[in-house]
């Protein structure tokens, strides 16, 4: 087995380990997987409102989460599962089941996830128009 086919077949369990951890309505959903060479989120869009907010659900394995910023998007997480620490601007702030944060517009946040989480997200807008490939999303 080629070195590509065991990190594809790793992603894959993955991705089954992460969608195991929800609600099964939620994870029949169809999802994305977005990676960078050091993360990997699995996102589920689980509602669009008529108001333009945006209700999705976002997974990531234990590891860093690195910050990174959305300038037109404000965010508000509930963890649903897992533990860590959240990294909102200069705050870290623990996390467990239940907590929510905030993330305005323009202020770096990001995840040192100490297992498995999935975070349900309320968004003021979509941060990726699969329309346009337009993508509210940078690095600090």
């Amino acid at each position: 087995m080629e070195d590509g086919e065991k990190q594809t077949g790793t992603r894959e369990v993955e991705t089954g380990r992460l969608l195991a951890l929800l609600p099964e309505e939620v994870a029949r959903m169809p999802h994305h997987v977005f990676e960078t060479d050091t993360e990997r989120i699995v996102l589920i869009t689980a509602k669009e409102n008529a108001d333009g907010t945006v209700e999705e659900y976002a997974g990531f394995a234990r590891g860093r989460y690195a910050p990174h910023i959305h300038d037109q998007t404000d965010s508000e997480f509930t963890i649903v599962t897992g533990t860590g620490t959240a990294l909102i601007g200069d705050e870290r702030i623990p996390y467990a089941p239940g907590t929510v944060l905030k993330a305005p517009r323009g202020v770096a946040h990001g995840f040192e996830a100490d297992s498995d989480t999935w975070l349900h997200t309320q968004l003021s807008g979509h941060i990726y128009d699969e329309k346009t490939g337009v993508s509210d999303f940078r690095h600090p």
